[in-house]
């Protein structure tokens, strides 16, 4: 009986890898061009208590080289009895294609409001950074997190995106970034998919499953605001509702039939899919 048991669960699990794999064929679209990174939990760094060093690697494209180096880090420089601490913040490129777009001020590059565009015609030279002490005034323009333009080469090809910053003098919070990986095509500050792509397919956890009367779901994004369906075998949806709070959502599945179901949860952003198995 046990044997049976296990083979059976084996089944229904292979059955659903196969039934996901093609769920992502059909929902992927190969023309993606812009790479978003969620930075999750925030990366936080900051030059307190005095004489503190954070140093944070940041990997824009994701293919394991160091695209910038974000750091804060205070230290003590004697001028007479008791003075005086400096404090720094800054992101550097590693490379020197690398580096922010040019902005008025000497103490902060450029940022944008979400949705402004912008691209080769920006002049990128600007390392951005806060320091207060002997060694330097210089106070970042906001504190607030803007949207910072950006210039890296791939390959030796010009590629644009936004860092998400929040800045103030010895701490930096990064929130998020993007960057187009066509070489030259501009961006706007905020996009995380191409004008033409549709948003990146990404898998749901859906526990118990097999299930009989609920099942809950993670989601592998903030999905306040999205849309829950639930699909039978022809496509047709039976169960469709807006998420309305964060956490583990709940849906009540025991007046369904036994059988293979498709899961999708969609947001401005994001996508994500599952099969789930009732019986």
């Amino acid at each position: 009986m046990f044997s049976l048991l296990l083979q059976f669960t084996k089944f229904i699990k292979s059955k659903q890898c196969i039934l996901t794999l093609l769920l992502l064929l059909i929902f992927s679209r190969s023309d993606a061009q812009i790479h978003y990174i969620d930075f999750n939990p925030d990366i936080e760094l900051s030059a307190y208590p005095e004489g503190n060093r954070d140093t944070f690697a940041l990997d824009m494209n994701e293919d394991g080289v160091t695209d910038f180096t974000a750091a804060a880090w205070s230290w003590f420089q004697f001028i007479h009895q008791q003075c005086c601490w400096n404090y720094r913040a800054y992101i550097t490129g590693t490379d020197t294609g690398n580096a922010f777009a040019d902005s008025p001020s000497a103490c902060s590059p450029l940022y944008l409001d979400s949705g402004s565009c912008f691209g080769s015609t920006n002049i990128y030279n600007a390392i951005m950074f806060g320091q207060m002490g002997p060694a330097g005034l210089c106070e970042p323009e906001s504190i607030n997190p803007e949207y910072y333009p950006f210039k890296m080469l791939i390959q030796n090809q010009p590629h644009y995106g936004w860092l998400r910053v929040g800045a103030n003098v010895g701490a930096l919070t990064i929130y998020d970034g993007a960057i187009n990986l066509v070489s030259g095509d501009s961006m706007c500050a905020g996009q995380v998919v191409g004008l033409n792509d549709a948003p990146e397919v990404l898998t749901l956890h859906v526990f118990p499953n097999p299930a009989r009367d609920i099942i809950t779901i993670e989601a592998p994004f903030p999905a306040v605001g999205g849309r829950l369906r639930l699909l039978d075998g022809f496509g047709r949806i039976l169960i469709s509702e807006q998420v309305k709070s964060t956490g583990p959502i709940r849906l009540s599945v025991d007046a369904l039939a036994s059988g293979f179901y498709f899961l999708k949860l969609e947001s401005d952003r994001f996508r994500a899919v599952s099969t789930v198995v009732l019986r």
